[in-house]
């Protein structure tokens, strides 16, 4: 920590019982610290918002206290210190899914597991009445088990009687209908739901829209949606891919119409039959992925070119024999990208 006014604050309480110890991160809406409790003697996680506008974010907050579930980060408590909102939760000790997925994603079998956790606990905040509406990466915490808990709730908002709430979160993760005067709904929670199924196996979100605060392009491309996440990821089946593509439709009506529904549609998908791991490209590649099969250990290297002709080099490892029948000089990239596609369905 570096900014001498954070670190002047080590050492003091908020609400007279949360000592500072430490900064855990920040973001746009407050700094999360590690704190300990001095009325119940434990440690926590205290996030501090920034300004009293979002009062109302932490007074719908206070509803996660009464729920319980292993994919919610517990919420502890939820006050206001001297104009200042804050919000008590379990510390997350293993991390969030944005640490695990850089730089190039995870498997997407893990990605897929973890993602059902988030949605589990998604649905019981909607069953609640509670939006999410900053469903991401950075907010999907792992356990020590290696599930999912969906946390920051800082701004979290409850439906009104036909399900809306105002329009908030990152613009990075905005459901496109929130980029042209709708409404929050379950649907957008969904679609946020949906990116970061598409950043843990991508290893990044389609839009990164914070280093020129351009809304004008947030809204093209949101609204024109996202390449082919197999163009990104050839290493993902088309039965997950489709299901991605359901669950970030750019038409609201076309997503699945809850968070139960997205996770009934991942746990419907074939046991996976390979495990899928990019790694950092070989010398003049662009780039290399680990496939290991899982019914005999066999491993596999799968790599693709930059060179005049966009080789797709399918080899057994330790050895180096060549499939050749998976094997293509793919001359651009955009064969390249088909070929890669076709090398990892047939290793399936």
């Amino acid at each position: 920590m570096s900014d001498p006014a954070l670190e002047a604050l080590i050492g003091q309480r908020v609400a007279d019982r949360y000592e500072l110890i430490e900064i855990l991160g920040s973001g746009k809406y407050g700094i999360v610290w590690r704190v300990f409790d001095h009325n119940r003697g434990q440690t926590s996680a205290l996030k501090l918002m920034f300004n009293t506008a979002q009062t109302d974010a932490w007074r719908e907050a206070t509803l996660l206290t009464r729920l319980e579930s292993d994919h919610i980060l517990h919420v502890r408590n939820a006050d206001v210190d001297v104009d200042v909102p804050y919000i008590e939760t379990a510390i997350a000790e293993n991390g969030t899914a944005h640490a695990a997925l850089r730089p190039y994603g995870v498997d997407p079998s893990r990605a897929v597991h973890l993602v059902r956790g988030m949605l589990q606990g998604l649905e019981l905040c909607h069953q609640r009445g509670l939006l999410h509406r900053d469903i991401k990466p950075s907010n999907v915490f792992l356990t020590a088990n290696d599930d999912a808990q969906i946390g920051d709730f800082g701004v979290a908002a409850v439906m009104n009687e036909i399900g809306e709430a105002p329009p908030h979160g990152d613009p990075d993760i905005r459901a496109p209908e929130l980029f042209t005067g709708a409404m929050a709904t379950v649907c957008s929670d969904v679609y946020s739901a949906g990116l970061t199924l598409w950043a843990m196996v991508v290893g990044r979100l389609p839009f990164d829209f914070w280093a020129d605060g351009d809304s004008t392009r947030h809204t093209k491309e949101v609204v024109s949606g996202p390449p082919d996440i197999r163009d990104l990821a050839p290493q993902i089946s088309r039965s997950l891919a489709k299901i991605i593509r359901t669950a970030i439709h750019v038409d609201p009506g076309q997503r699945y119409s809850s968070a139960a529904d997205f996770d009934r549609a991942l746990a419907g998908l074939p046991r996976a039959t390979i495990a899928v791991h990019r790694f950092a490209e070989h010398p003049g590649h662009h780039a290399c992925w680990k496939v290991v099969r899982l019914k005999d250990g066999q491993e596999i290297a799968v790599c693709h070119s930059i060179g005049t002709d966009h080789k797709v080099d399918v080899r057994r490892e330790p050895s180096g024999l060549r499939f050749r029948r998976l094997c293509a000089d793919a001359q651009t990239p955009a064969k390249a990208r088909v070929k890669l596609r076709e090398a990892f369905d047939n290793l399936r």
